[in-house]
């Protein structure tokens, strides 16, 4: 019996325990769905924060207004899927909101209708949201007067409107919502808090970038807020591109943000505030910039973007925008200052390369404006020296003058040329070469005679370059003779000359691709640091006889080249120049074996000039030549002899054509018509400007060969023997010739 009633109350016992186990599972599944709900909605939100952040990555890219909207709206549509929104901007005048950007509208009634819509500053609506709404929401059921009646103005069933900015001055109003069609496809207008959590994000995030200050104040109101808040601004204060910190008056940082030690050189904001003691001195290139900035400060004022420079970790320079906010205690004394920082030292070295540009520009306006009268004047004495030197016997005294002239032509047109790289739109001829040829032909040319020599490092692999041989040889002219002049006493410039690939978003802004970079080094007196900006301004020189125009035309031609030239140098240390230069895909082309001698022909040869002393010297040259020259002054006269010779069956073996005819017809018109005549002419392009942008691609417009002026007597011969032997050689011409048409133009 006594077992019996045990094992009763066993029986009793185990149903109390399986009791409370059934309980417990019943709570653990409760939990584990109150777990996957909670789930859901952390995805939901990390998922926003995600879109928030790539979003806030954009903004910082951009920095008009009108861009910044563009993404806005974007967003509101592709992220939060919203069907419409409006972005209201405030009129300075009138203080009236009107619409500044818009999508979802697409019809375009629709959108011209909303694009017209003004809100005045007196309307209730505003008002309603100065007097403390943060937003005002209109929901399909709500019925309210002031909101429904802005439906059919908004052309929205159901909307949401934000204020952007401070209450007291609001920069924006944005409003999102839906027309009421297929509304199951949309976000809904919903007055709680899950609906209103990730508009209101968006909504905070947009108001930063319009208005730092207004960023700055939720900043500092974020340590009173409730922890949601805080969490929210922590987000964006941790993924933000902007470098965010505090710091106290003495110069110490109370906290920074990852992007703050990212932009000044430190692996982490741990290391940057374990580091920097003394913000003036360790942080400020100029200190006393910090103690002015401090002073507006302690006036109550904010600082709002002050472009300075700083020091990074490594010591290296560079410039930031900053914009600070100063926090004061109830009893006036600053306690702390938050601060906000961008990196723009690419920013400024984009604007020191444009100003360089716009001065180069007004250079080059000038210098195009005498080149070609100039050019013309040379071709004229050029010639005639020529000319007069085959008339005389070399070993007179006459001849040894006359090559002297010949020789200051030359220097005249290289100063000319010099002059002429500044011009705008001015393109070099490129063709493929060796640099390695060029600079150590230029440098050794340069520094005979001289008591510095240069020592080369160059591979055996060194990539062709695509460029302007003469162009390059004025390059490394001038900064050959910039490092011998600066070792008066001797030394060695250090050439070093190596093959390069460019990634995306390297610090010499340059196209990704392959280049060859050479370095030029000195050991001579340094560039002192406040002349390093204006080294490659034209006119700016140091040198008692210096013209200002050698490193000017460098930075010239490299950016013609699509190239950068840096500089960096240290007073009693010397200056290096680095210069990259885009790499050719081509082959470099097989050396010819040079003739000395001239190449005399035959045939008759058009020219056709405005210049009467042109017109003189080219016929002179040619009929020394053997060729048999007519002359003429513009277009429309060299067509008519072009057919007149082809009627007589005595048509011409080339025409060499001025590009420039003042008030008639030039060299690319002409040229154009003579090709509708006769698609076999071979024209020889001339030109006063030396780097005209036709000749770098003279082909393109039907010339088969170039002649720069001034003319001289065994170029000319040159390109002339080249052309008409290749023309007798190959179809249509050859054709032409074998079939009698050409005649003793081709002999």
């Amino acid at each position: 019996m006594e077992n019996i009633s045990q094992q009763s109350d066993q029986t009793a016992a185990l149903k109390k325990e399986i009791e409370a186990l059934s309980q417990q599972v019943k709570r653990l599944i409760k939990a584990e769905a109150q777990l996957y709900e909670f789930q859901e909605t952390l995805d939901a939100q990390l998922n926003e924060y995600a879109g928030l952040y790539e979003l806030n990555k954009t903004l910082n890219e951009v920095f008009d207004l009108p861009d910044v909207l563009a993404c806005a709206v974007a967003y509101a549509i592709n992220n939060l899927g919203y069907q419409r929104v409006l972005l209201f901007r405030q009129d300075d005048t009138t203080g009236s909101f009107t619409v500044f950007a818009v999508d979802g509208y697409y019809d375009q009634q629709d959108k011209s209708s909303v694009m017209a819509l003004a809100i005045p500053r007196e309307d209730p609506l505003l008002t309603s949201l100065r007097e403390g709404s943060e937003y005002l929401v209109c929901t399909e059921e709500c019925e309210q007067g002031l909101l429904a009646g802005y439906r059919s103005k908004l052309l929205m069933k159901e909307y949401l409107i934000y204020q952007l900015g401070s209450r007291s001055r609001p920069l924006a109003l944005l409003v999102v919502g839906n027309s009421g069609e297929d509304l199951r496809f949309y976000r809904r207008v919903e007055e709680s808090e899950g609906s209103l959590l990730g508009i209101g994000n968006f909504a905070e995030l947009l108001s930063s970038s319009l208005e730092n200050k207004f960023y700055y104040a939720k900043m500092k109101n974020a340590l009173e807020q409730e922890s949601f808040a805080k969490a929210k601004y922590r987000s964006i204060f941790e993924k933000s591109l902007d470098g965010i910190y505090q710091s106290t008056p003495e110069g110490r940082f109370i906290s920074c943000n990852p992007a703050t030690a990212a932009i000044l050189g430190y692996d982490s904001p741990e290391e940057l505030l374990e580091i920097m003691h003394d913000i003036a001195k360790q942080h400020y290139v100029y200190p006393h910039c910090r103690r002015e900035l401090l002073a507006i400060l302690m006036s109550g004022q904010d600082v709002m973007n002050y472009e300075t420079e700083f020091y990074r970790k490594d010591g290296s320079m560079m410039w930031a925008l900053v914009s600070l906010h100063p926090t004061f205690n109830g009893d006036g004394q600053l306690l702390y200052i938050d601060g906000i920082m961008q990196d723009i030292t690419e920013r400024k070295r984009m604007e020191e390369e444009l100003r360089k540009a716009h001065k180069l520009e007004s250079l080059g306006v000038l210098a195009g404006g005498i080149a070609h009268d100039f050019n013309n004047l040379l071709s004229g004495i050029l010639g005639n020296i020529s000319l007069a030197k085959i008339m005389t016997d070399p070993d007179l005294k006459p001849f040894k003058r006359l090559d002297e002239a010949e020789k200051a032509v030359y220097r005249a047109r290289e100063l000319t040329q010099q002059l002429m790289t500044f011009s705008k739109g001015g393109s070099p001829v490129k063709k493929t070469a060796s640099i390695e040829q060029i600079v150590m032909d230029s440098a050794s040319f340069i520094l005979r005679g001289s008591n510095v020599r240069c020592k080369f490092v160059v591979p055996e692999d060194v990539w062709p370059v695509e460029v302007d041989e003469g162009q390059m040889n004025q390059v490394i002219n001038n900064l050959i003779i910039n490092a011998d002049q600066s070792m008066p006493e001797g030394g060695i410039i250090e050439v070093g000359i190596k093959n390069l690939t460019a990634t995306p978003q390297n610090e010499m802004s340059l196209t990704e691709g392959r280049y060859v970079k050479i370095t030029i080094t000195d050991h001579g007196t340094g560039i002192p640091e406040e002349y390093l900006h204006k080294i490659f301004d034209p006119y700016f020189t140091t040198k008692q006889k210096g013209s200002g125009l050698g490193l000017a035309s460098v930075y010239s031609i490299i950016k013609h080249h699509g190239g950068f030239v840096g500089v960096e140098s240290k007073v009693g240390a010397g200056t290096t120049f680095q210069v990259y230069i885009p790499a050719s895909e081509n082959r470099l082309p097989e050396v010819a074996e040079r003739k000395e001698s001239l190449h005399a022909g035959s045939g008759k040869i058009l020219v056709m000039d405005d210049e009467e002393i042109i017109r003189e010297v080219a016929a002179a040259i040619l009929e020394h030549l053997g060729y048999n020259a007519v002359v003429c002054c513009d277009g429309s006269e060299a067509i008519e002899l072009y057919r007149q010779a082809i009627a007589t069956k005595e048509p011409f073996a080339a025409v060499i054509m001025d590009l420039t005819i003042p008030g008639g017809m030039g060299g690319k018109e002409t040229m154009n018509e003579l090709l509708k005549i006769d698609e076999g002419v071979i024209g020889i392009v001339s030109s006063g400007y030396c780097n005209d942008p036709i000749l770098s691609c003279y082909r393109d417009y039907g010339f088969s060969g170039i002649a720069g002026k001034p003319y001289s007597l065994d170029k000319l011969a040159s390109v002339l023997h080249e052309l008409l032997s290749d023309a007798g050689r190959h179809s249509p011409l050859g054709q032409r010739q074998a079939d009698g048409v050409v005649g003793s133009a081709w002999k």
